[in-house]
């Protein structure tokens, strides 16, 4: 099973400084565990345990192998933290504090505090600039999108909302005349201190496709205006 990932562009959820306290801590914690016997929990609030426990590589199999080597135990450690990163910004939280700490009898544990969720700050939705509508008419296929659109300000961010807004977005337009349009670029800007997201979409709806003539054949019990 694939793990879910988020694409939003945003900055490092991380300072260098809370990192190297972390490898600091790792190292510490991992030096006293050459006889471990691999066995991993996870402590982590409901609302993200279920996907950590879902996703989380650390927690699935047998890592004794790995515990008994310091360098591994290193790369474990770091690696599980990245992995949990990335799993928890899928939900909208990007500033988790992730520790790994003794659980005693040899075996440890994932502890998870994943902080505030984002909420979404600002939607900006825009028609591409040189599009074949014209003004007045951009401006009205363009009011609909907006009240259409389902992620507003204020709503908890997730990347699957996302997805499925500028999925939306996009059938909106198809099924209406412009079968060709596409999302030209598309950004999710997370201030991860402020637990706060804002987005914009611009969607280029190319040309408009309506039915042409419509030339009947071969009919013989039928009128032509059935068809």
């Amino acid at each position: 099973m694939t793990a879910p990932s988020a694409t939003v562009g945003h900055a490092a959820r991380s300072l260098p400084k809370a990192r190297g306290l972390m490898a600091a801590a790792c190292l510490l914690l991992f030096s006293g565990m050459a006889g471990a016997d691999g066995k991993v929990s996870l402590e982590a609030p409901d609302e993200v345990a279920a996907l950590l426990e879902k996703y989380l590589v650390v927690l699935k199999s047998d890592h004794s192998q790995q515990l008994a080597s310091f360098n591994d135990r290193i790369a474990l450690a770091r690696r599980t933290r990245r992995e949990a990163e990335s799993l928890l910004a899928t939900e909208g939280y990007f500033s988790p504090d992730i520790r790994l700490e003794s659980a005693g009898n040899g075996d440890w544990k994932v502890v998870v505090a994943p902080g505030p969720r984002a909420k979404v700050g600002s939607v900006k939705l825009n028609l591409r600039e040189g599009s074949v509508l014209d003004p007045g008419e951009a401006e009205v296929q363009l009011d609909g999108l907006r009240k259409r659109w389902k992620l507003n300000a204020g709503d908890p961010f997730t990347q699957s909302a996302w997805d499925a807004g500028k999925g939306a977005l996009l059938a909106d337009l198809t099924r209406h005349e412009f079968a060709a349009a596409r999302i030209s670029s598309s950004l999710a800007k997370v201030d991860p201190e402020a637990a706060q997201v804002d987005l914009q979409v611009e969607v280029d709806p190319g040309p408009r496709f309506r039915f042409g003539e419509i030339d009947v054949r071969g009919l013989a019990l039928y009128d032509s205006d059935l068809v």
